[in-house]
């Protein structure tokens, strides 16, 4: 570990950024953050087993605020983002990877915001998209992705749900204390990472999106299309870690909770009972407002039903107030959804 600009007093953010061989962009990326109007931060960033120059670029910017930890061992982002948080001092936590670039404002601006609403968990902004080479993209299904409205804490908790990720992890700034209570970066995700995270503080925290492109985010579509052995790994990845994040996501909500987040989703208004509430979880599993979130999430519906089934006073009101017997089970096991069994039992 090598440390740079070891300040007594405890600096307002701490800006994280982790690297592995990153040396074709990072030096535009770390000017972005030293250039920032906002002074009052830190700059660690951790050198996640680089084999290329990452390290001397890095070490040509003279800046006291940059901190150096170097990892031995490639571990990859989640491992060296906690290791960036462990190390910082600073009362926000702010994101930044080794390809993007930071409007001058974008700082000062999200910690107006967080300083000015303490009860915010989270601060985000649109972005606009540069490619490989840095130049401007005009056009991007990404960025549109990342265009989004502010909404209320349980909205945003259904949104992400029923539309998976939609803010974009290098505009992040987060207070220290909100990941002191919802934990760190899960080490077990490399693709999702960031979703599973915003998840966790938006079930307990509201967050904020500034709608201003305050993050030029480098995203190469010839990259993104490929349909190499390395896109399929991902693709399968991406696939195992959305069933793992959706499945589980809600485990922690209780009834309550679930219902005021959810009610626009039931298959019965109604629903209030502990049973009825139970039935519909195991129902929400397997909507799909979107046909890519299914098939996350229908093996965890199917195994909520296994639990329905098997409880005499939860199938009976399975049975007499959703119309569903084990019969219609075995057709939601098989691939039907939730409306085509219930059109069938009208007829």
């Amino acid at each position: 570990m090598k440390g740079k600009g070891m300040k007594k007093i405890k600096p307002m953010v701490s800006v994280i950024m982790p690297t592995h061989n990153g040396a074709r962009t990072i030096e535009s990326s770390i000017r972005s953050v030293l250039n920032q109007e906002y002074k009052d931060f830190e700059f660690i960033i951790i050198v996640d087993a680089s084999t290329d120059n990452t390290l001397d670029i890095i070490e040509q910017n003279n800046d006291e605020r940059i901190r150096v930890h170097r990892l031995s061992k490639n571990s990859h982002i989640c491992f060296a983002l906690n290791e960036g948080i462990n190390h910082a001092r600073g009362k926000y936590i702010a994101r930044i990877d080794d390809d993007d670039i930071w409007e001058k404002d974008k700082l000062s601006k999200q910690i107006a915001f967080m300083e000015n609403n303490p009860d915010y968990g989270a601060c985000f902004s649109w972005v606009s998209i540069i490619d490989k080479k840095g130049d401007d993209v005009e056009e991007s299904p990404v960025q549109d992705v990342f265009k989004q409205p502010n909404r209320m804490r349980r909205d945003w908790v259904r949104y992400m749900f029923n539309e998976l990720s939609c803010l974009c992890h290098p505009t992040a700034v987060i207070a220290k204390k909100v990941l002191e209570e919802v934990g760190n970066y899960n080490i077990a995700l490399v693709q999702l990472q960031d979703f599973e995270l915003w998840l966790r503080i938006a079930k307990r925290y509201p967050i904020y999106v500034i709608q201003e492109q305050l993050v030029k985010y480098r995203w190469d579509p010839l990259n993104s299309n490929s349909i190499s052995t390395r896109s399929e790994t991902i693709d399968y990845r991406s696939g195992v870690e959305f069933t793992y994040v959706l499945s589980h996501c809600l485990d922690d909500i209780d009834d309550k909770e679930f219902s005021k987040i959810f009610s626009l989703d039931f298959t019965n208004k109604k629903a209030a009972t502990a049973e009825e509430i139970a039935v519909e979880r195991a129902l929400l599993m397997f909507k799909a407002t979107k046909s890519c979130r299914n098939k996350y999430t229908r093996d965890k519906g199917f195994a909520l039903l296994v639990d329905i089934l098997n409880n005499p006073k939860a199938l009976s009101v399975l049975k007499q107030e959703y119309g569903l017997t084990q019969m219609e089970v075995y057709e939601l096991s098989a691939g039907k959804s939730v409306d085509e069994v219930l059109s069938a039992n009208e007829e």
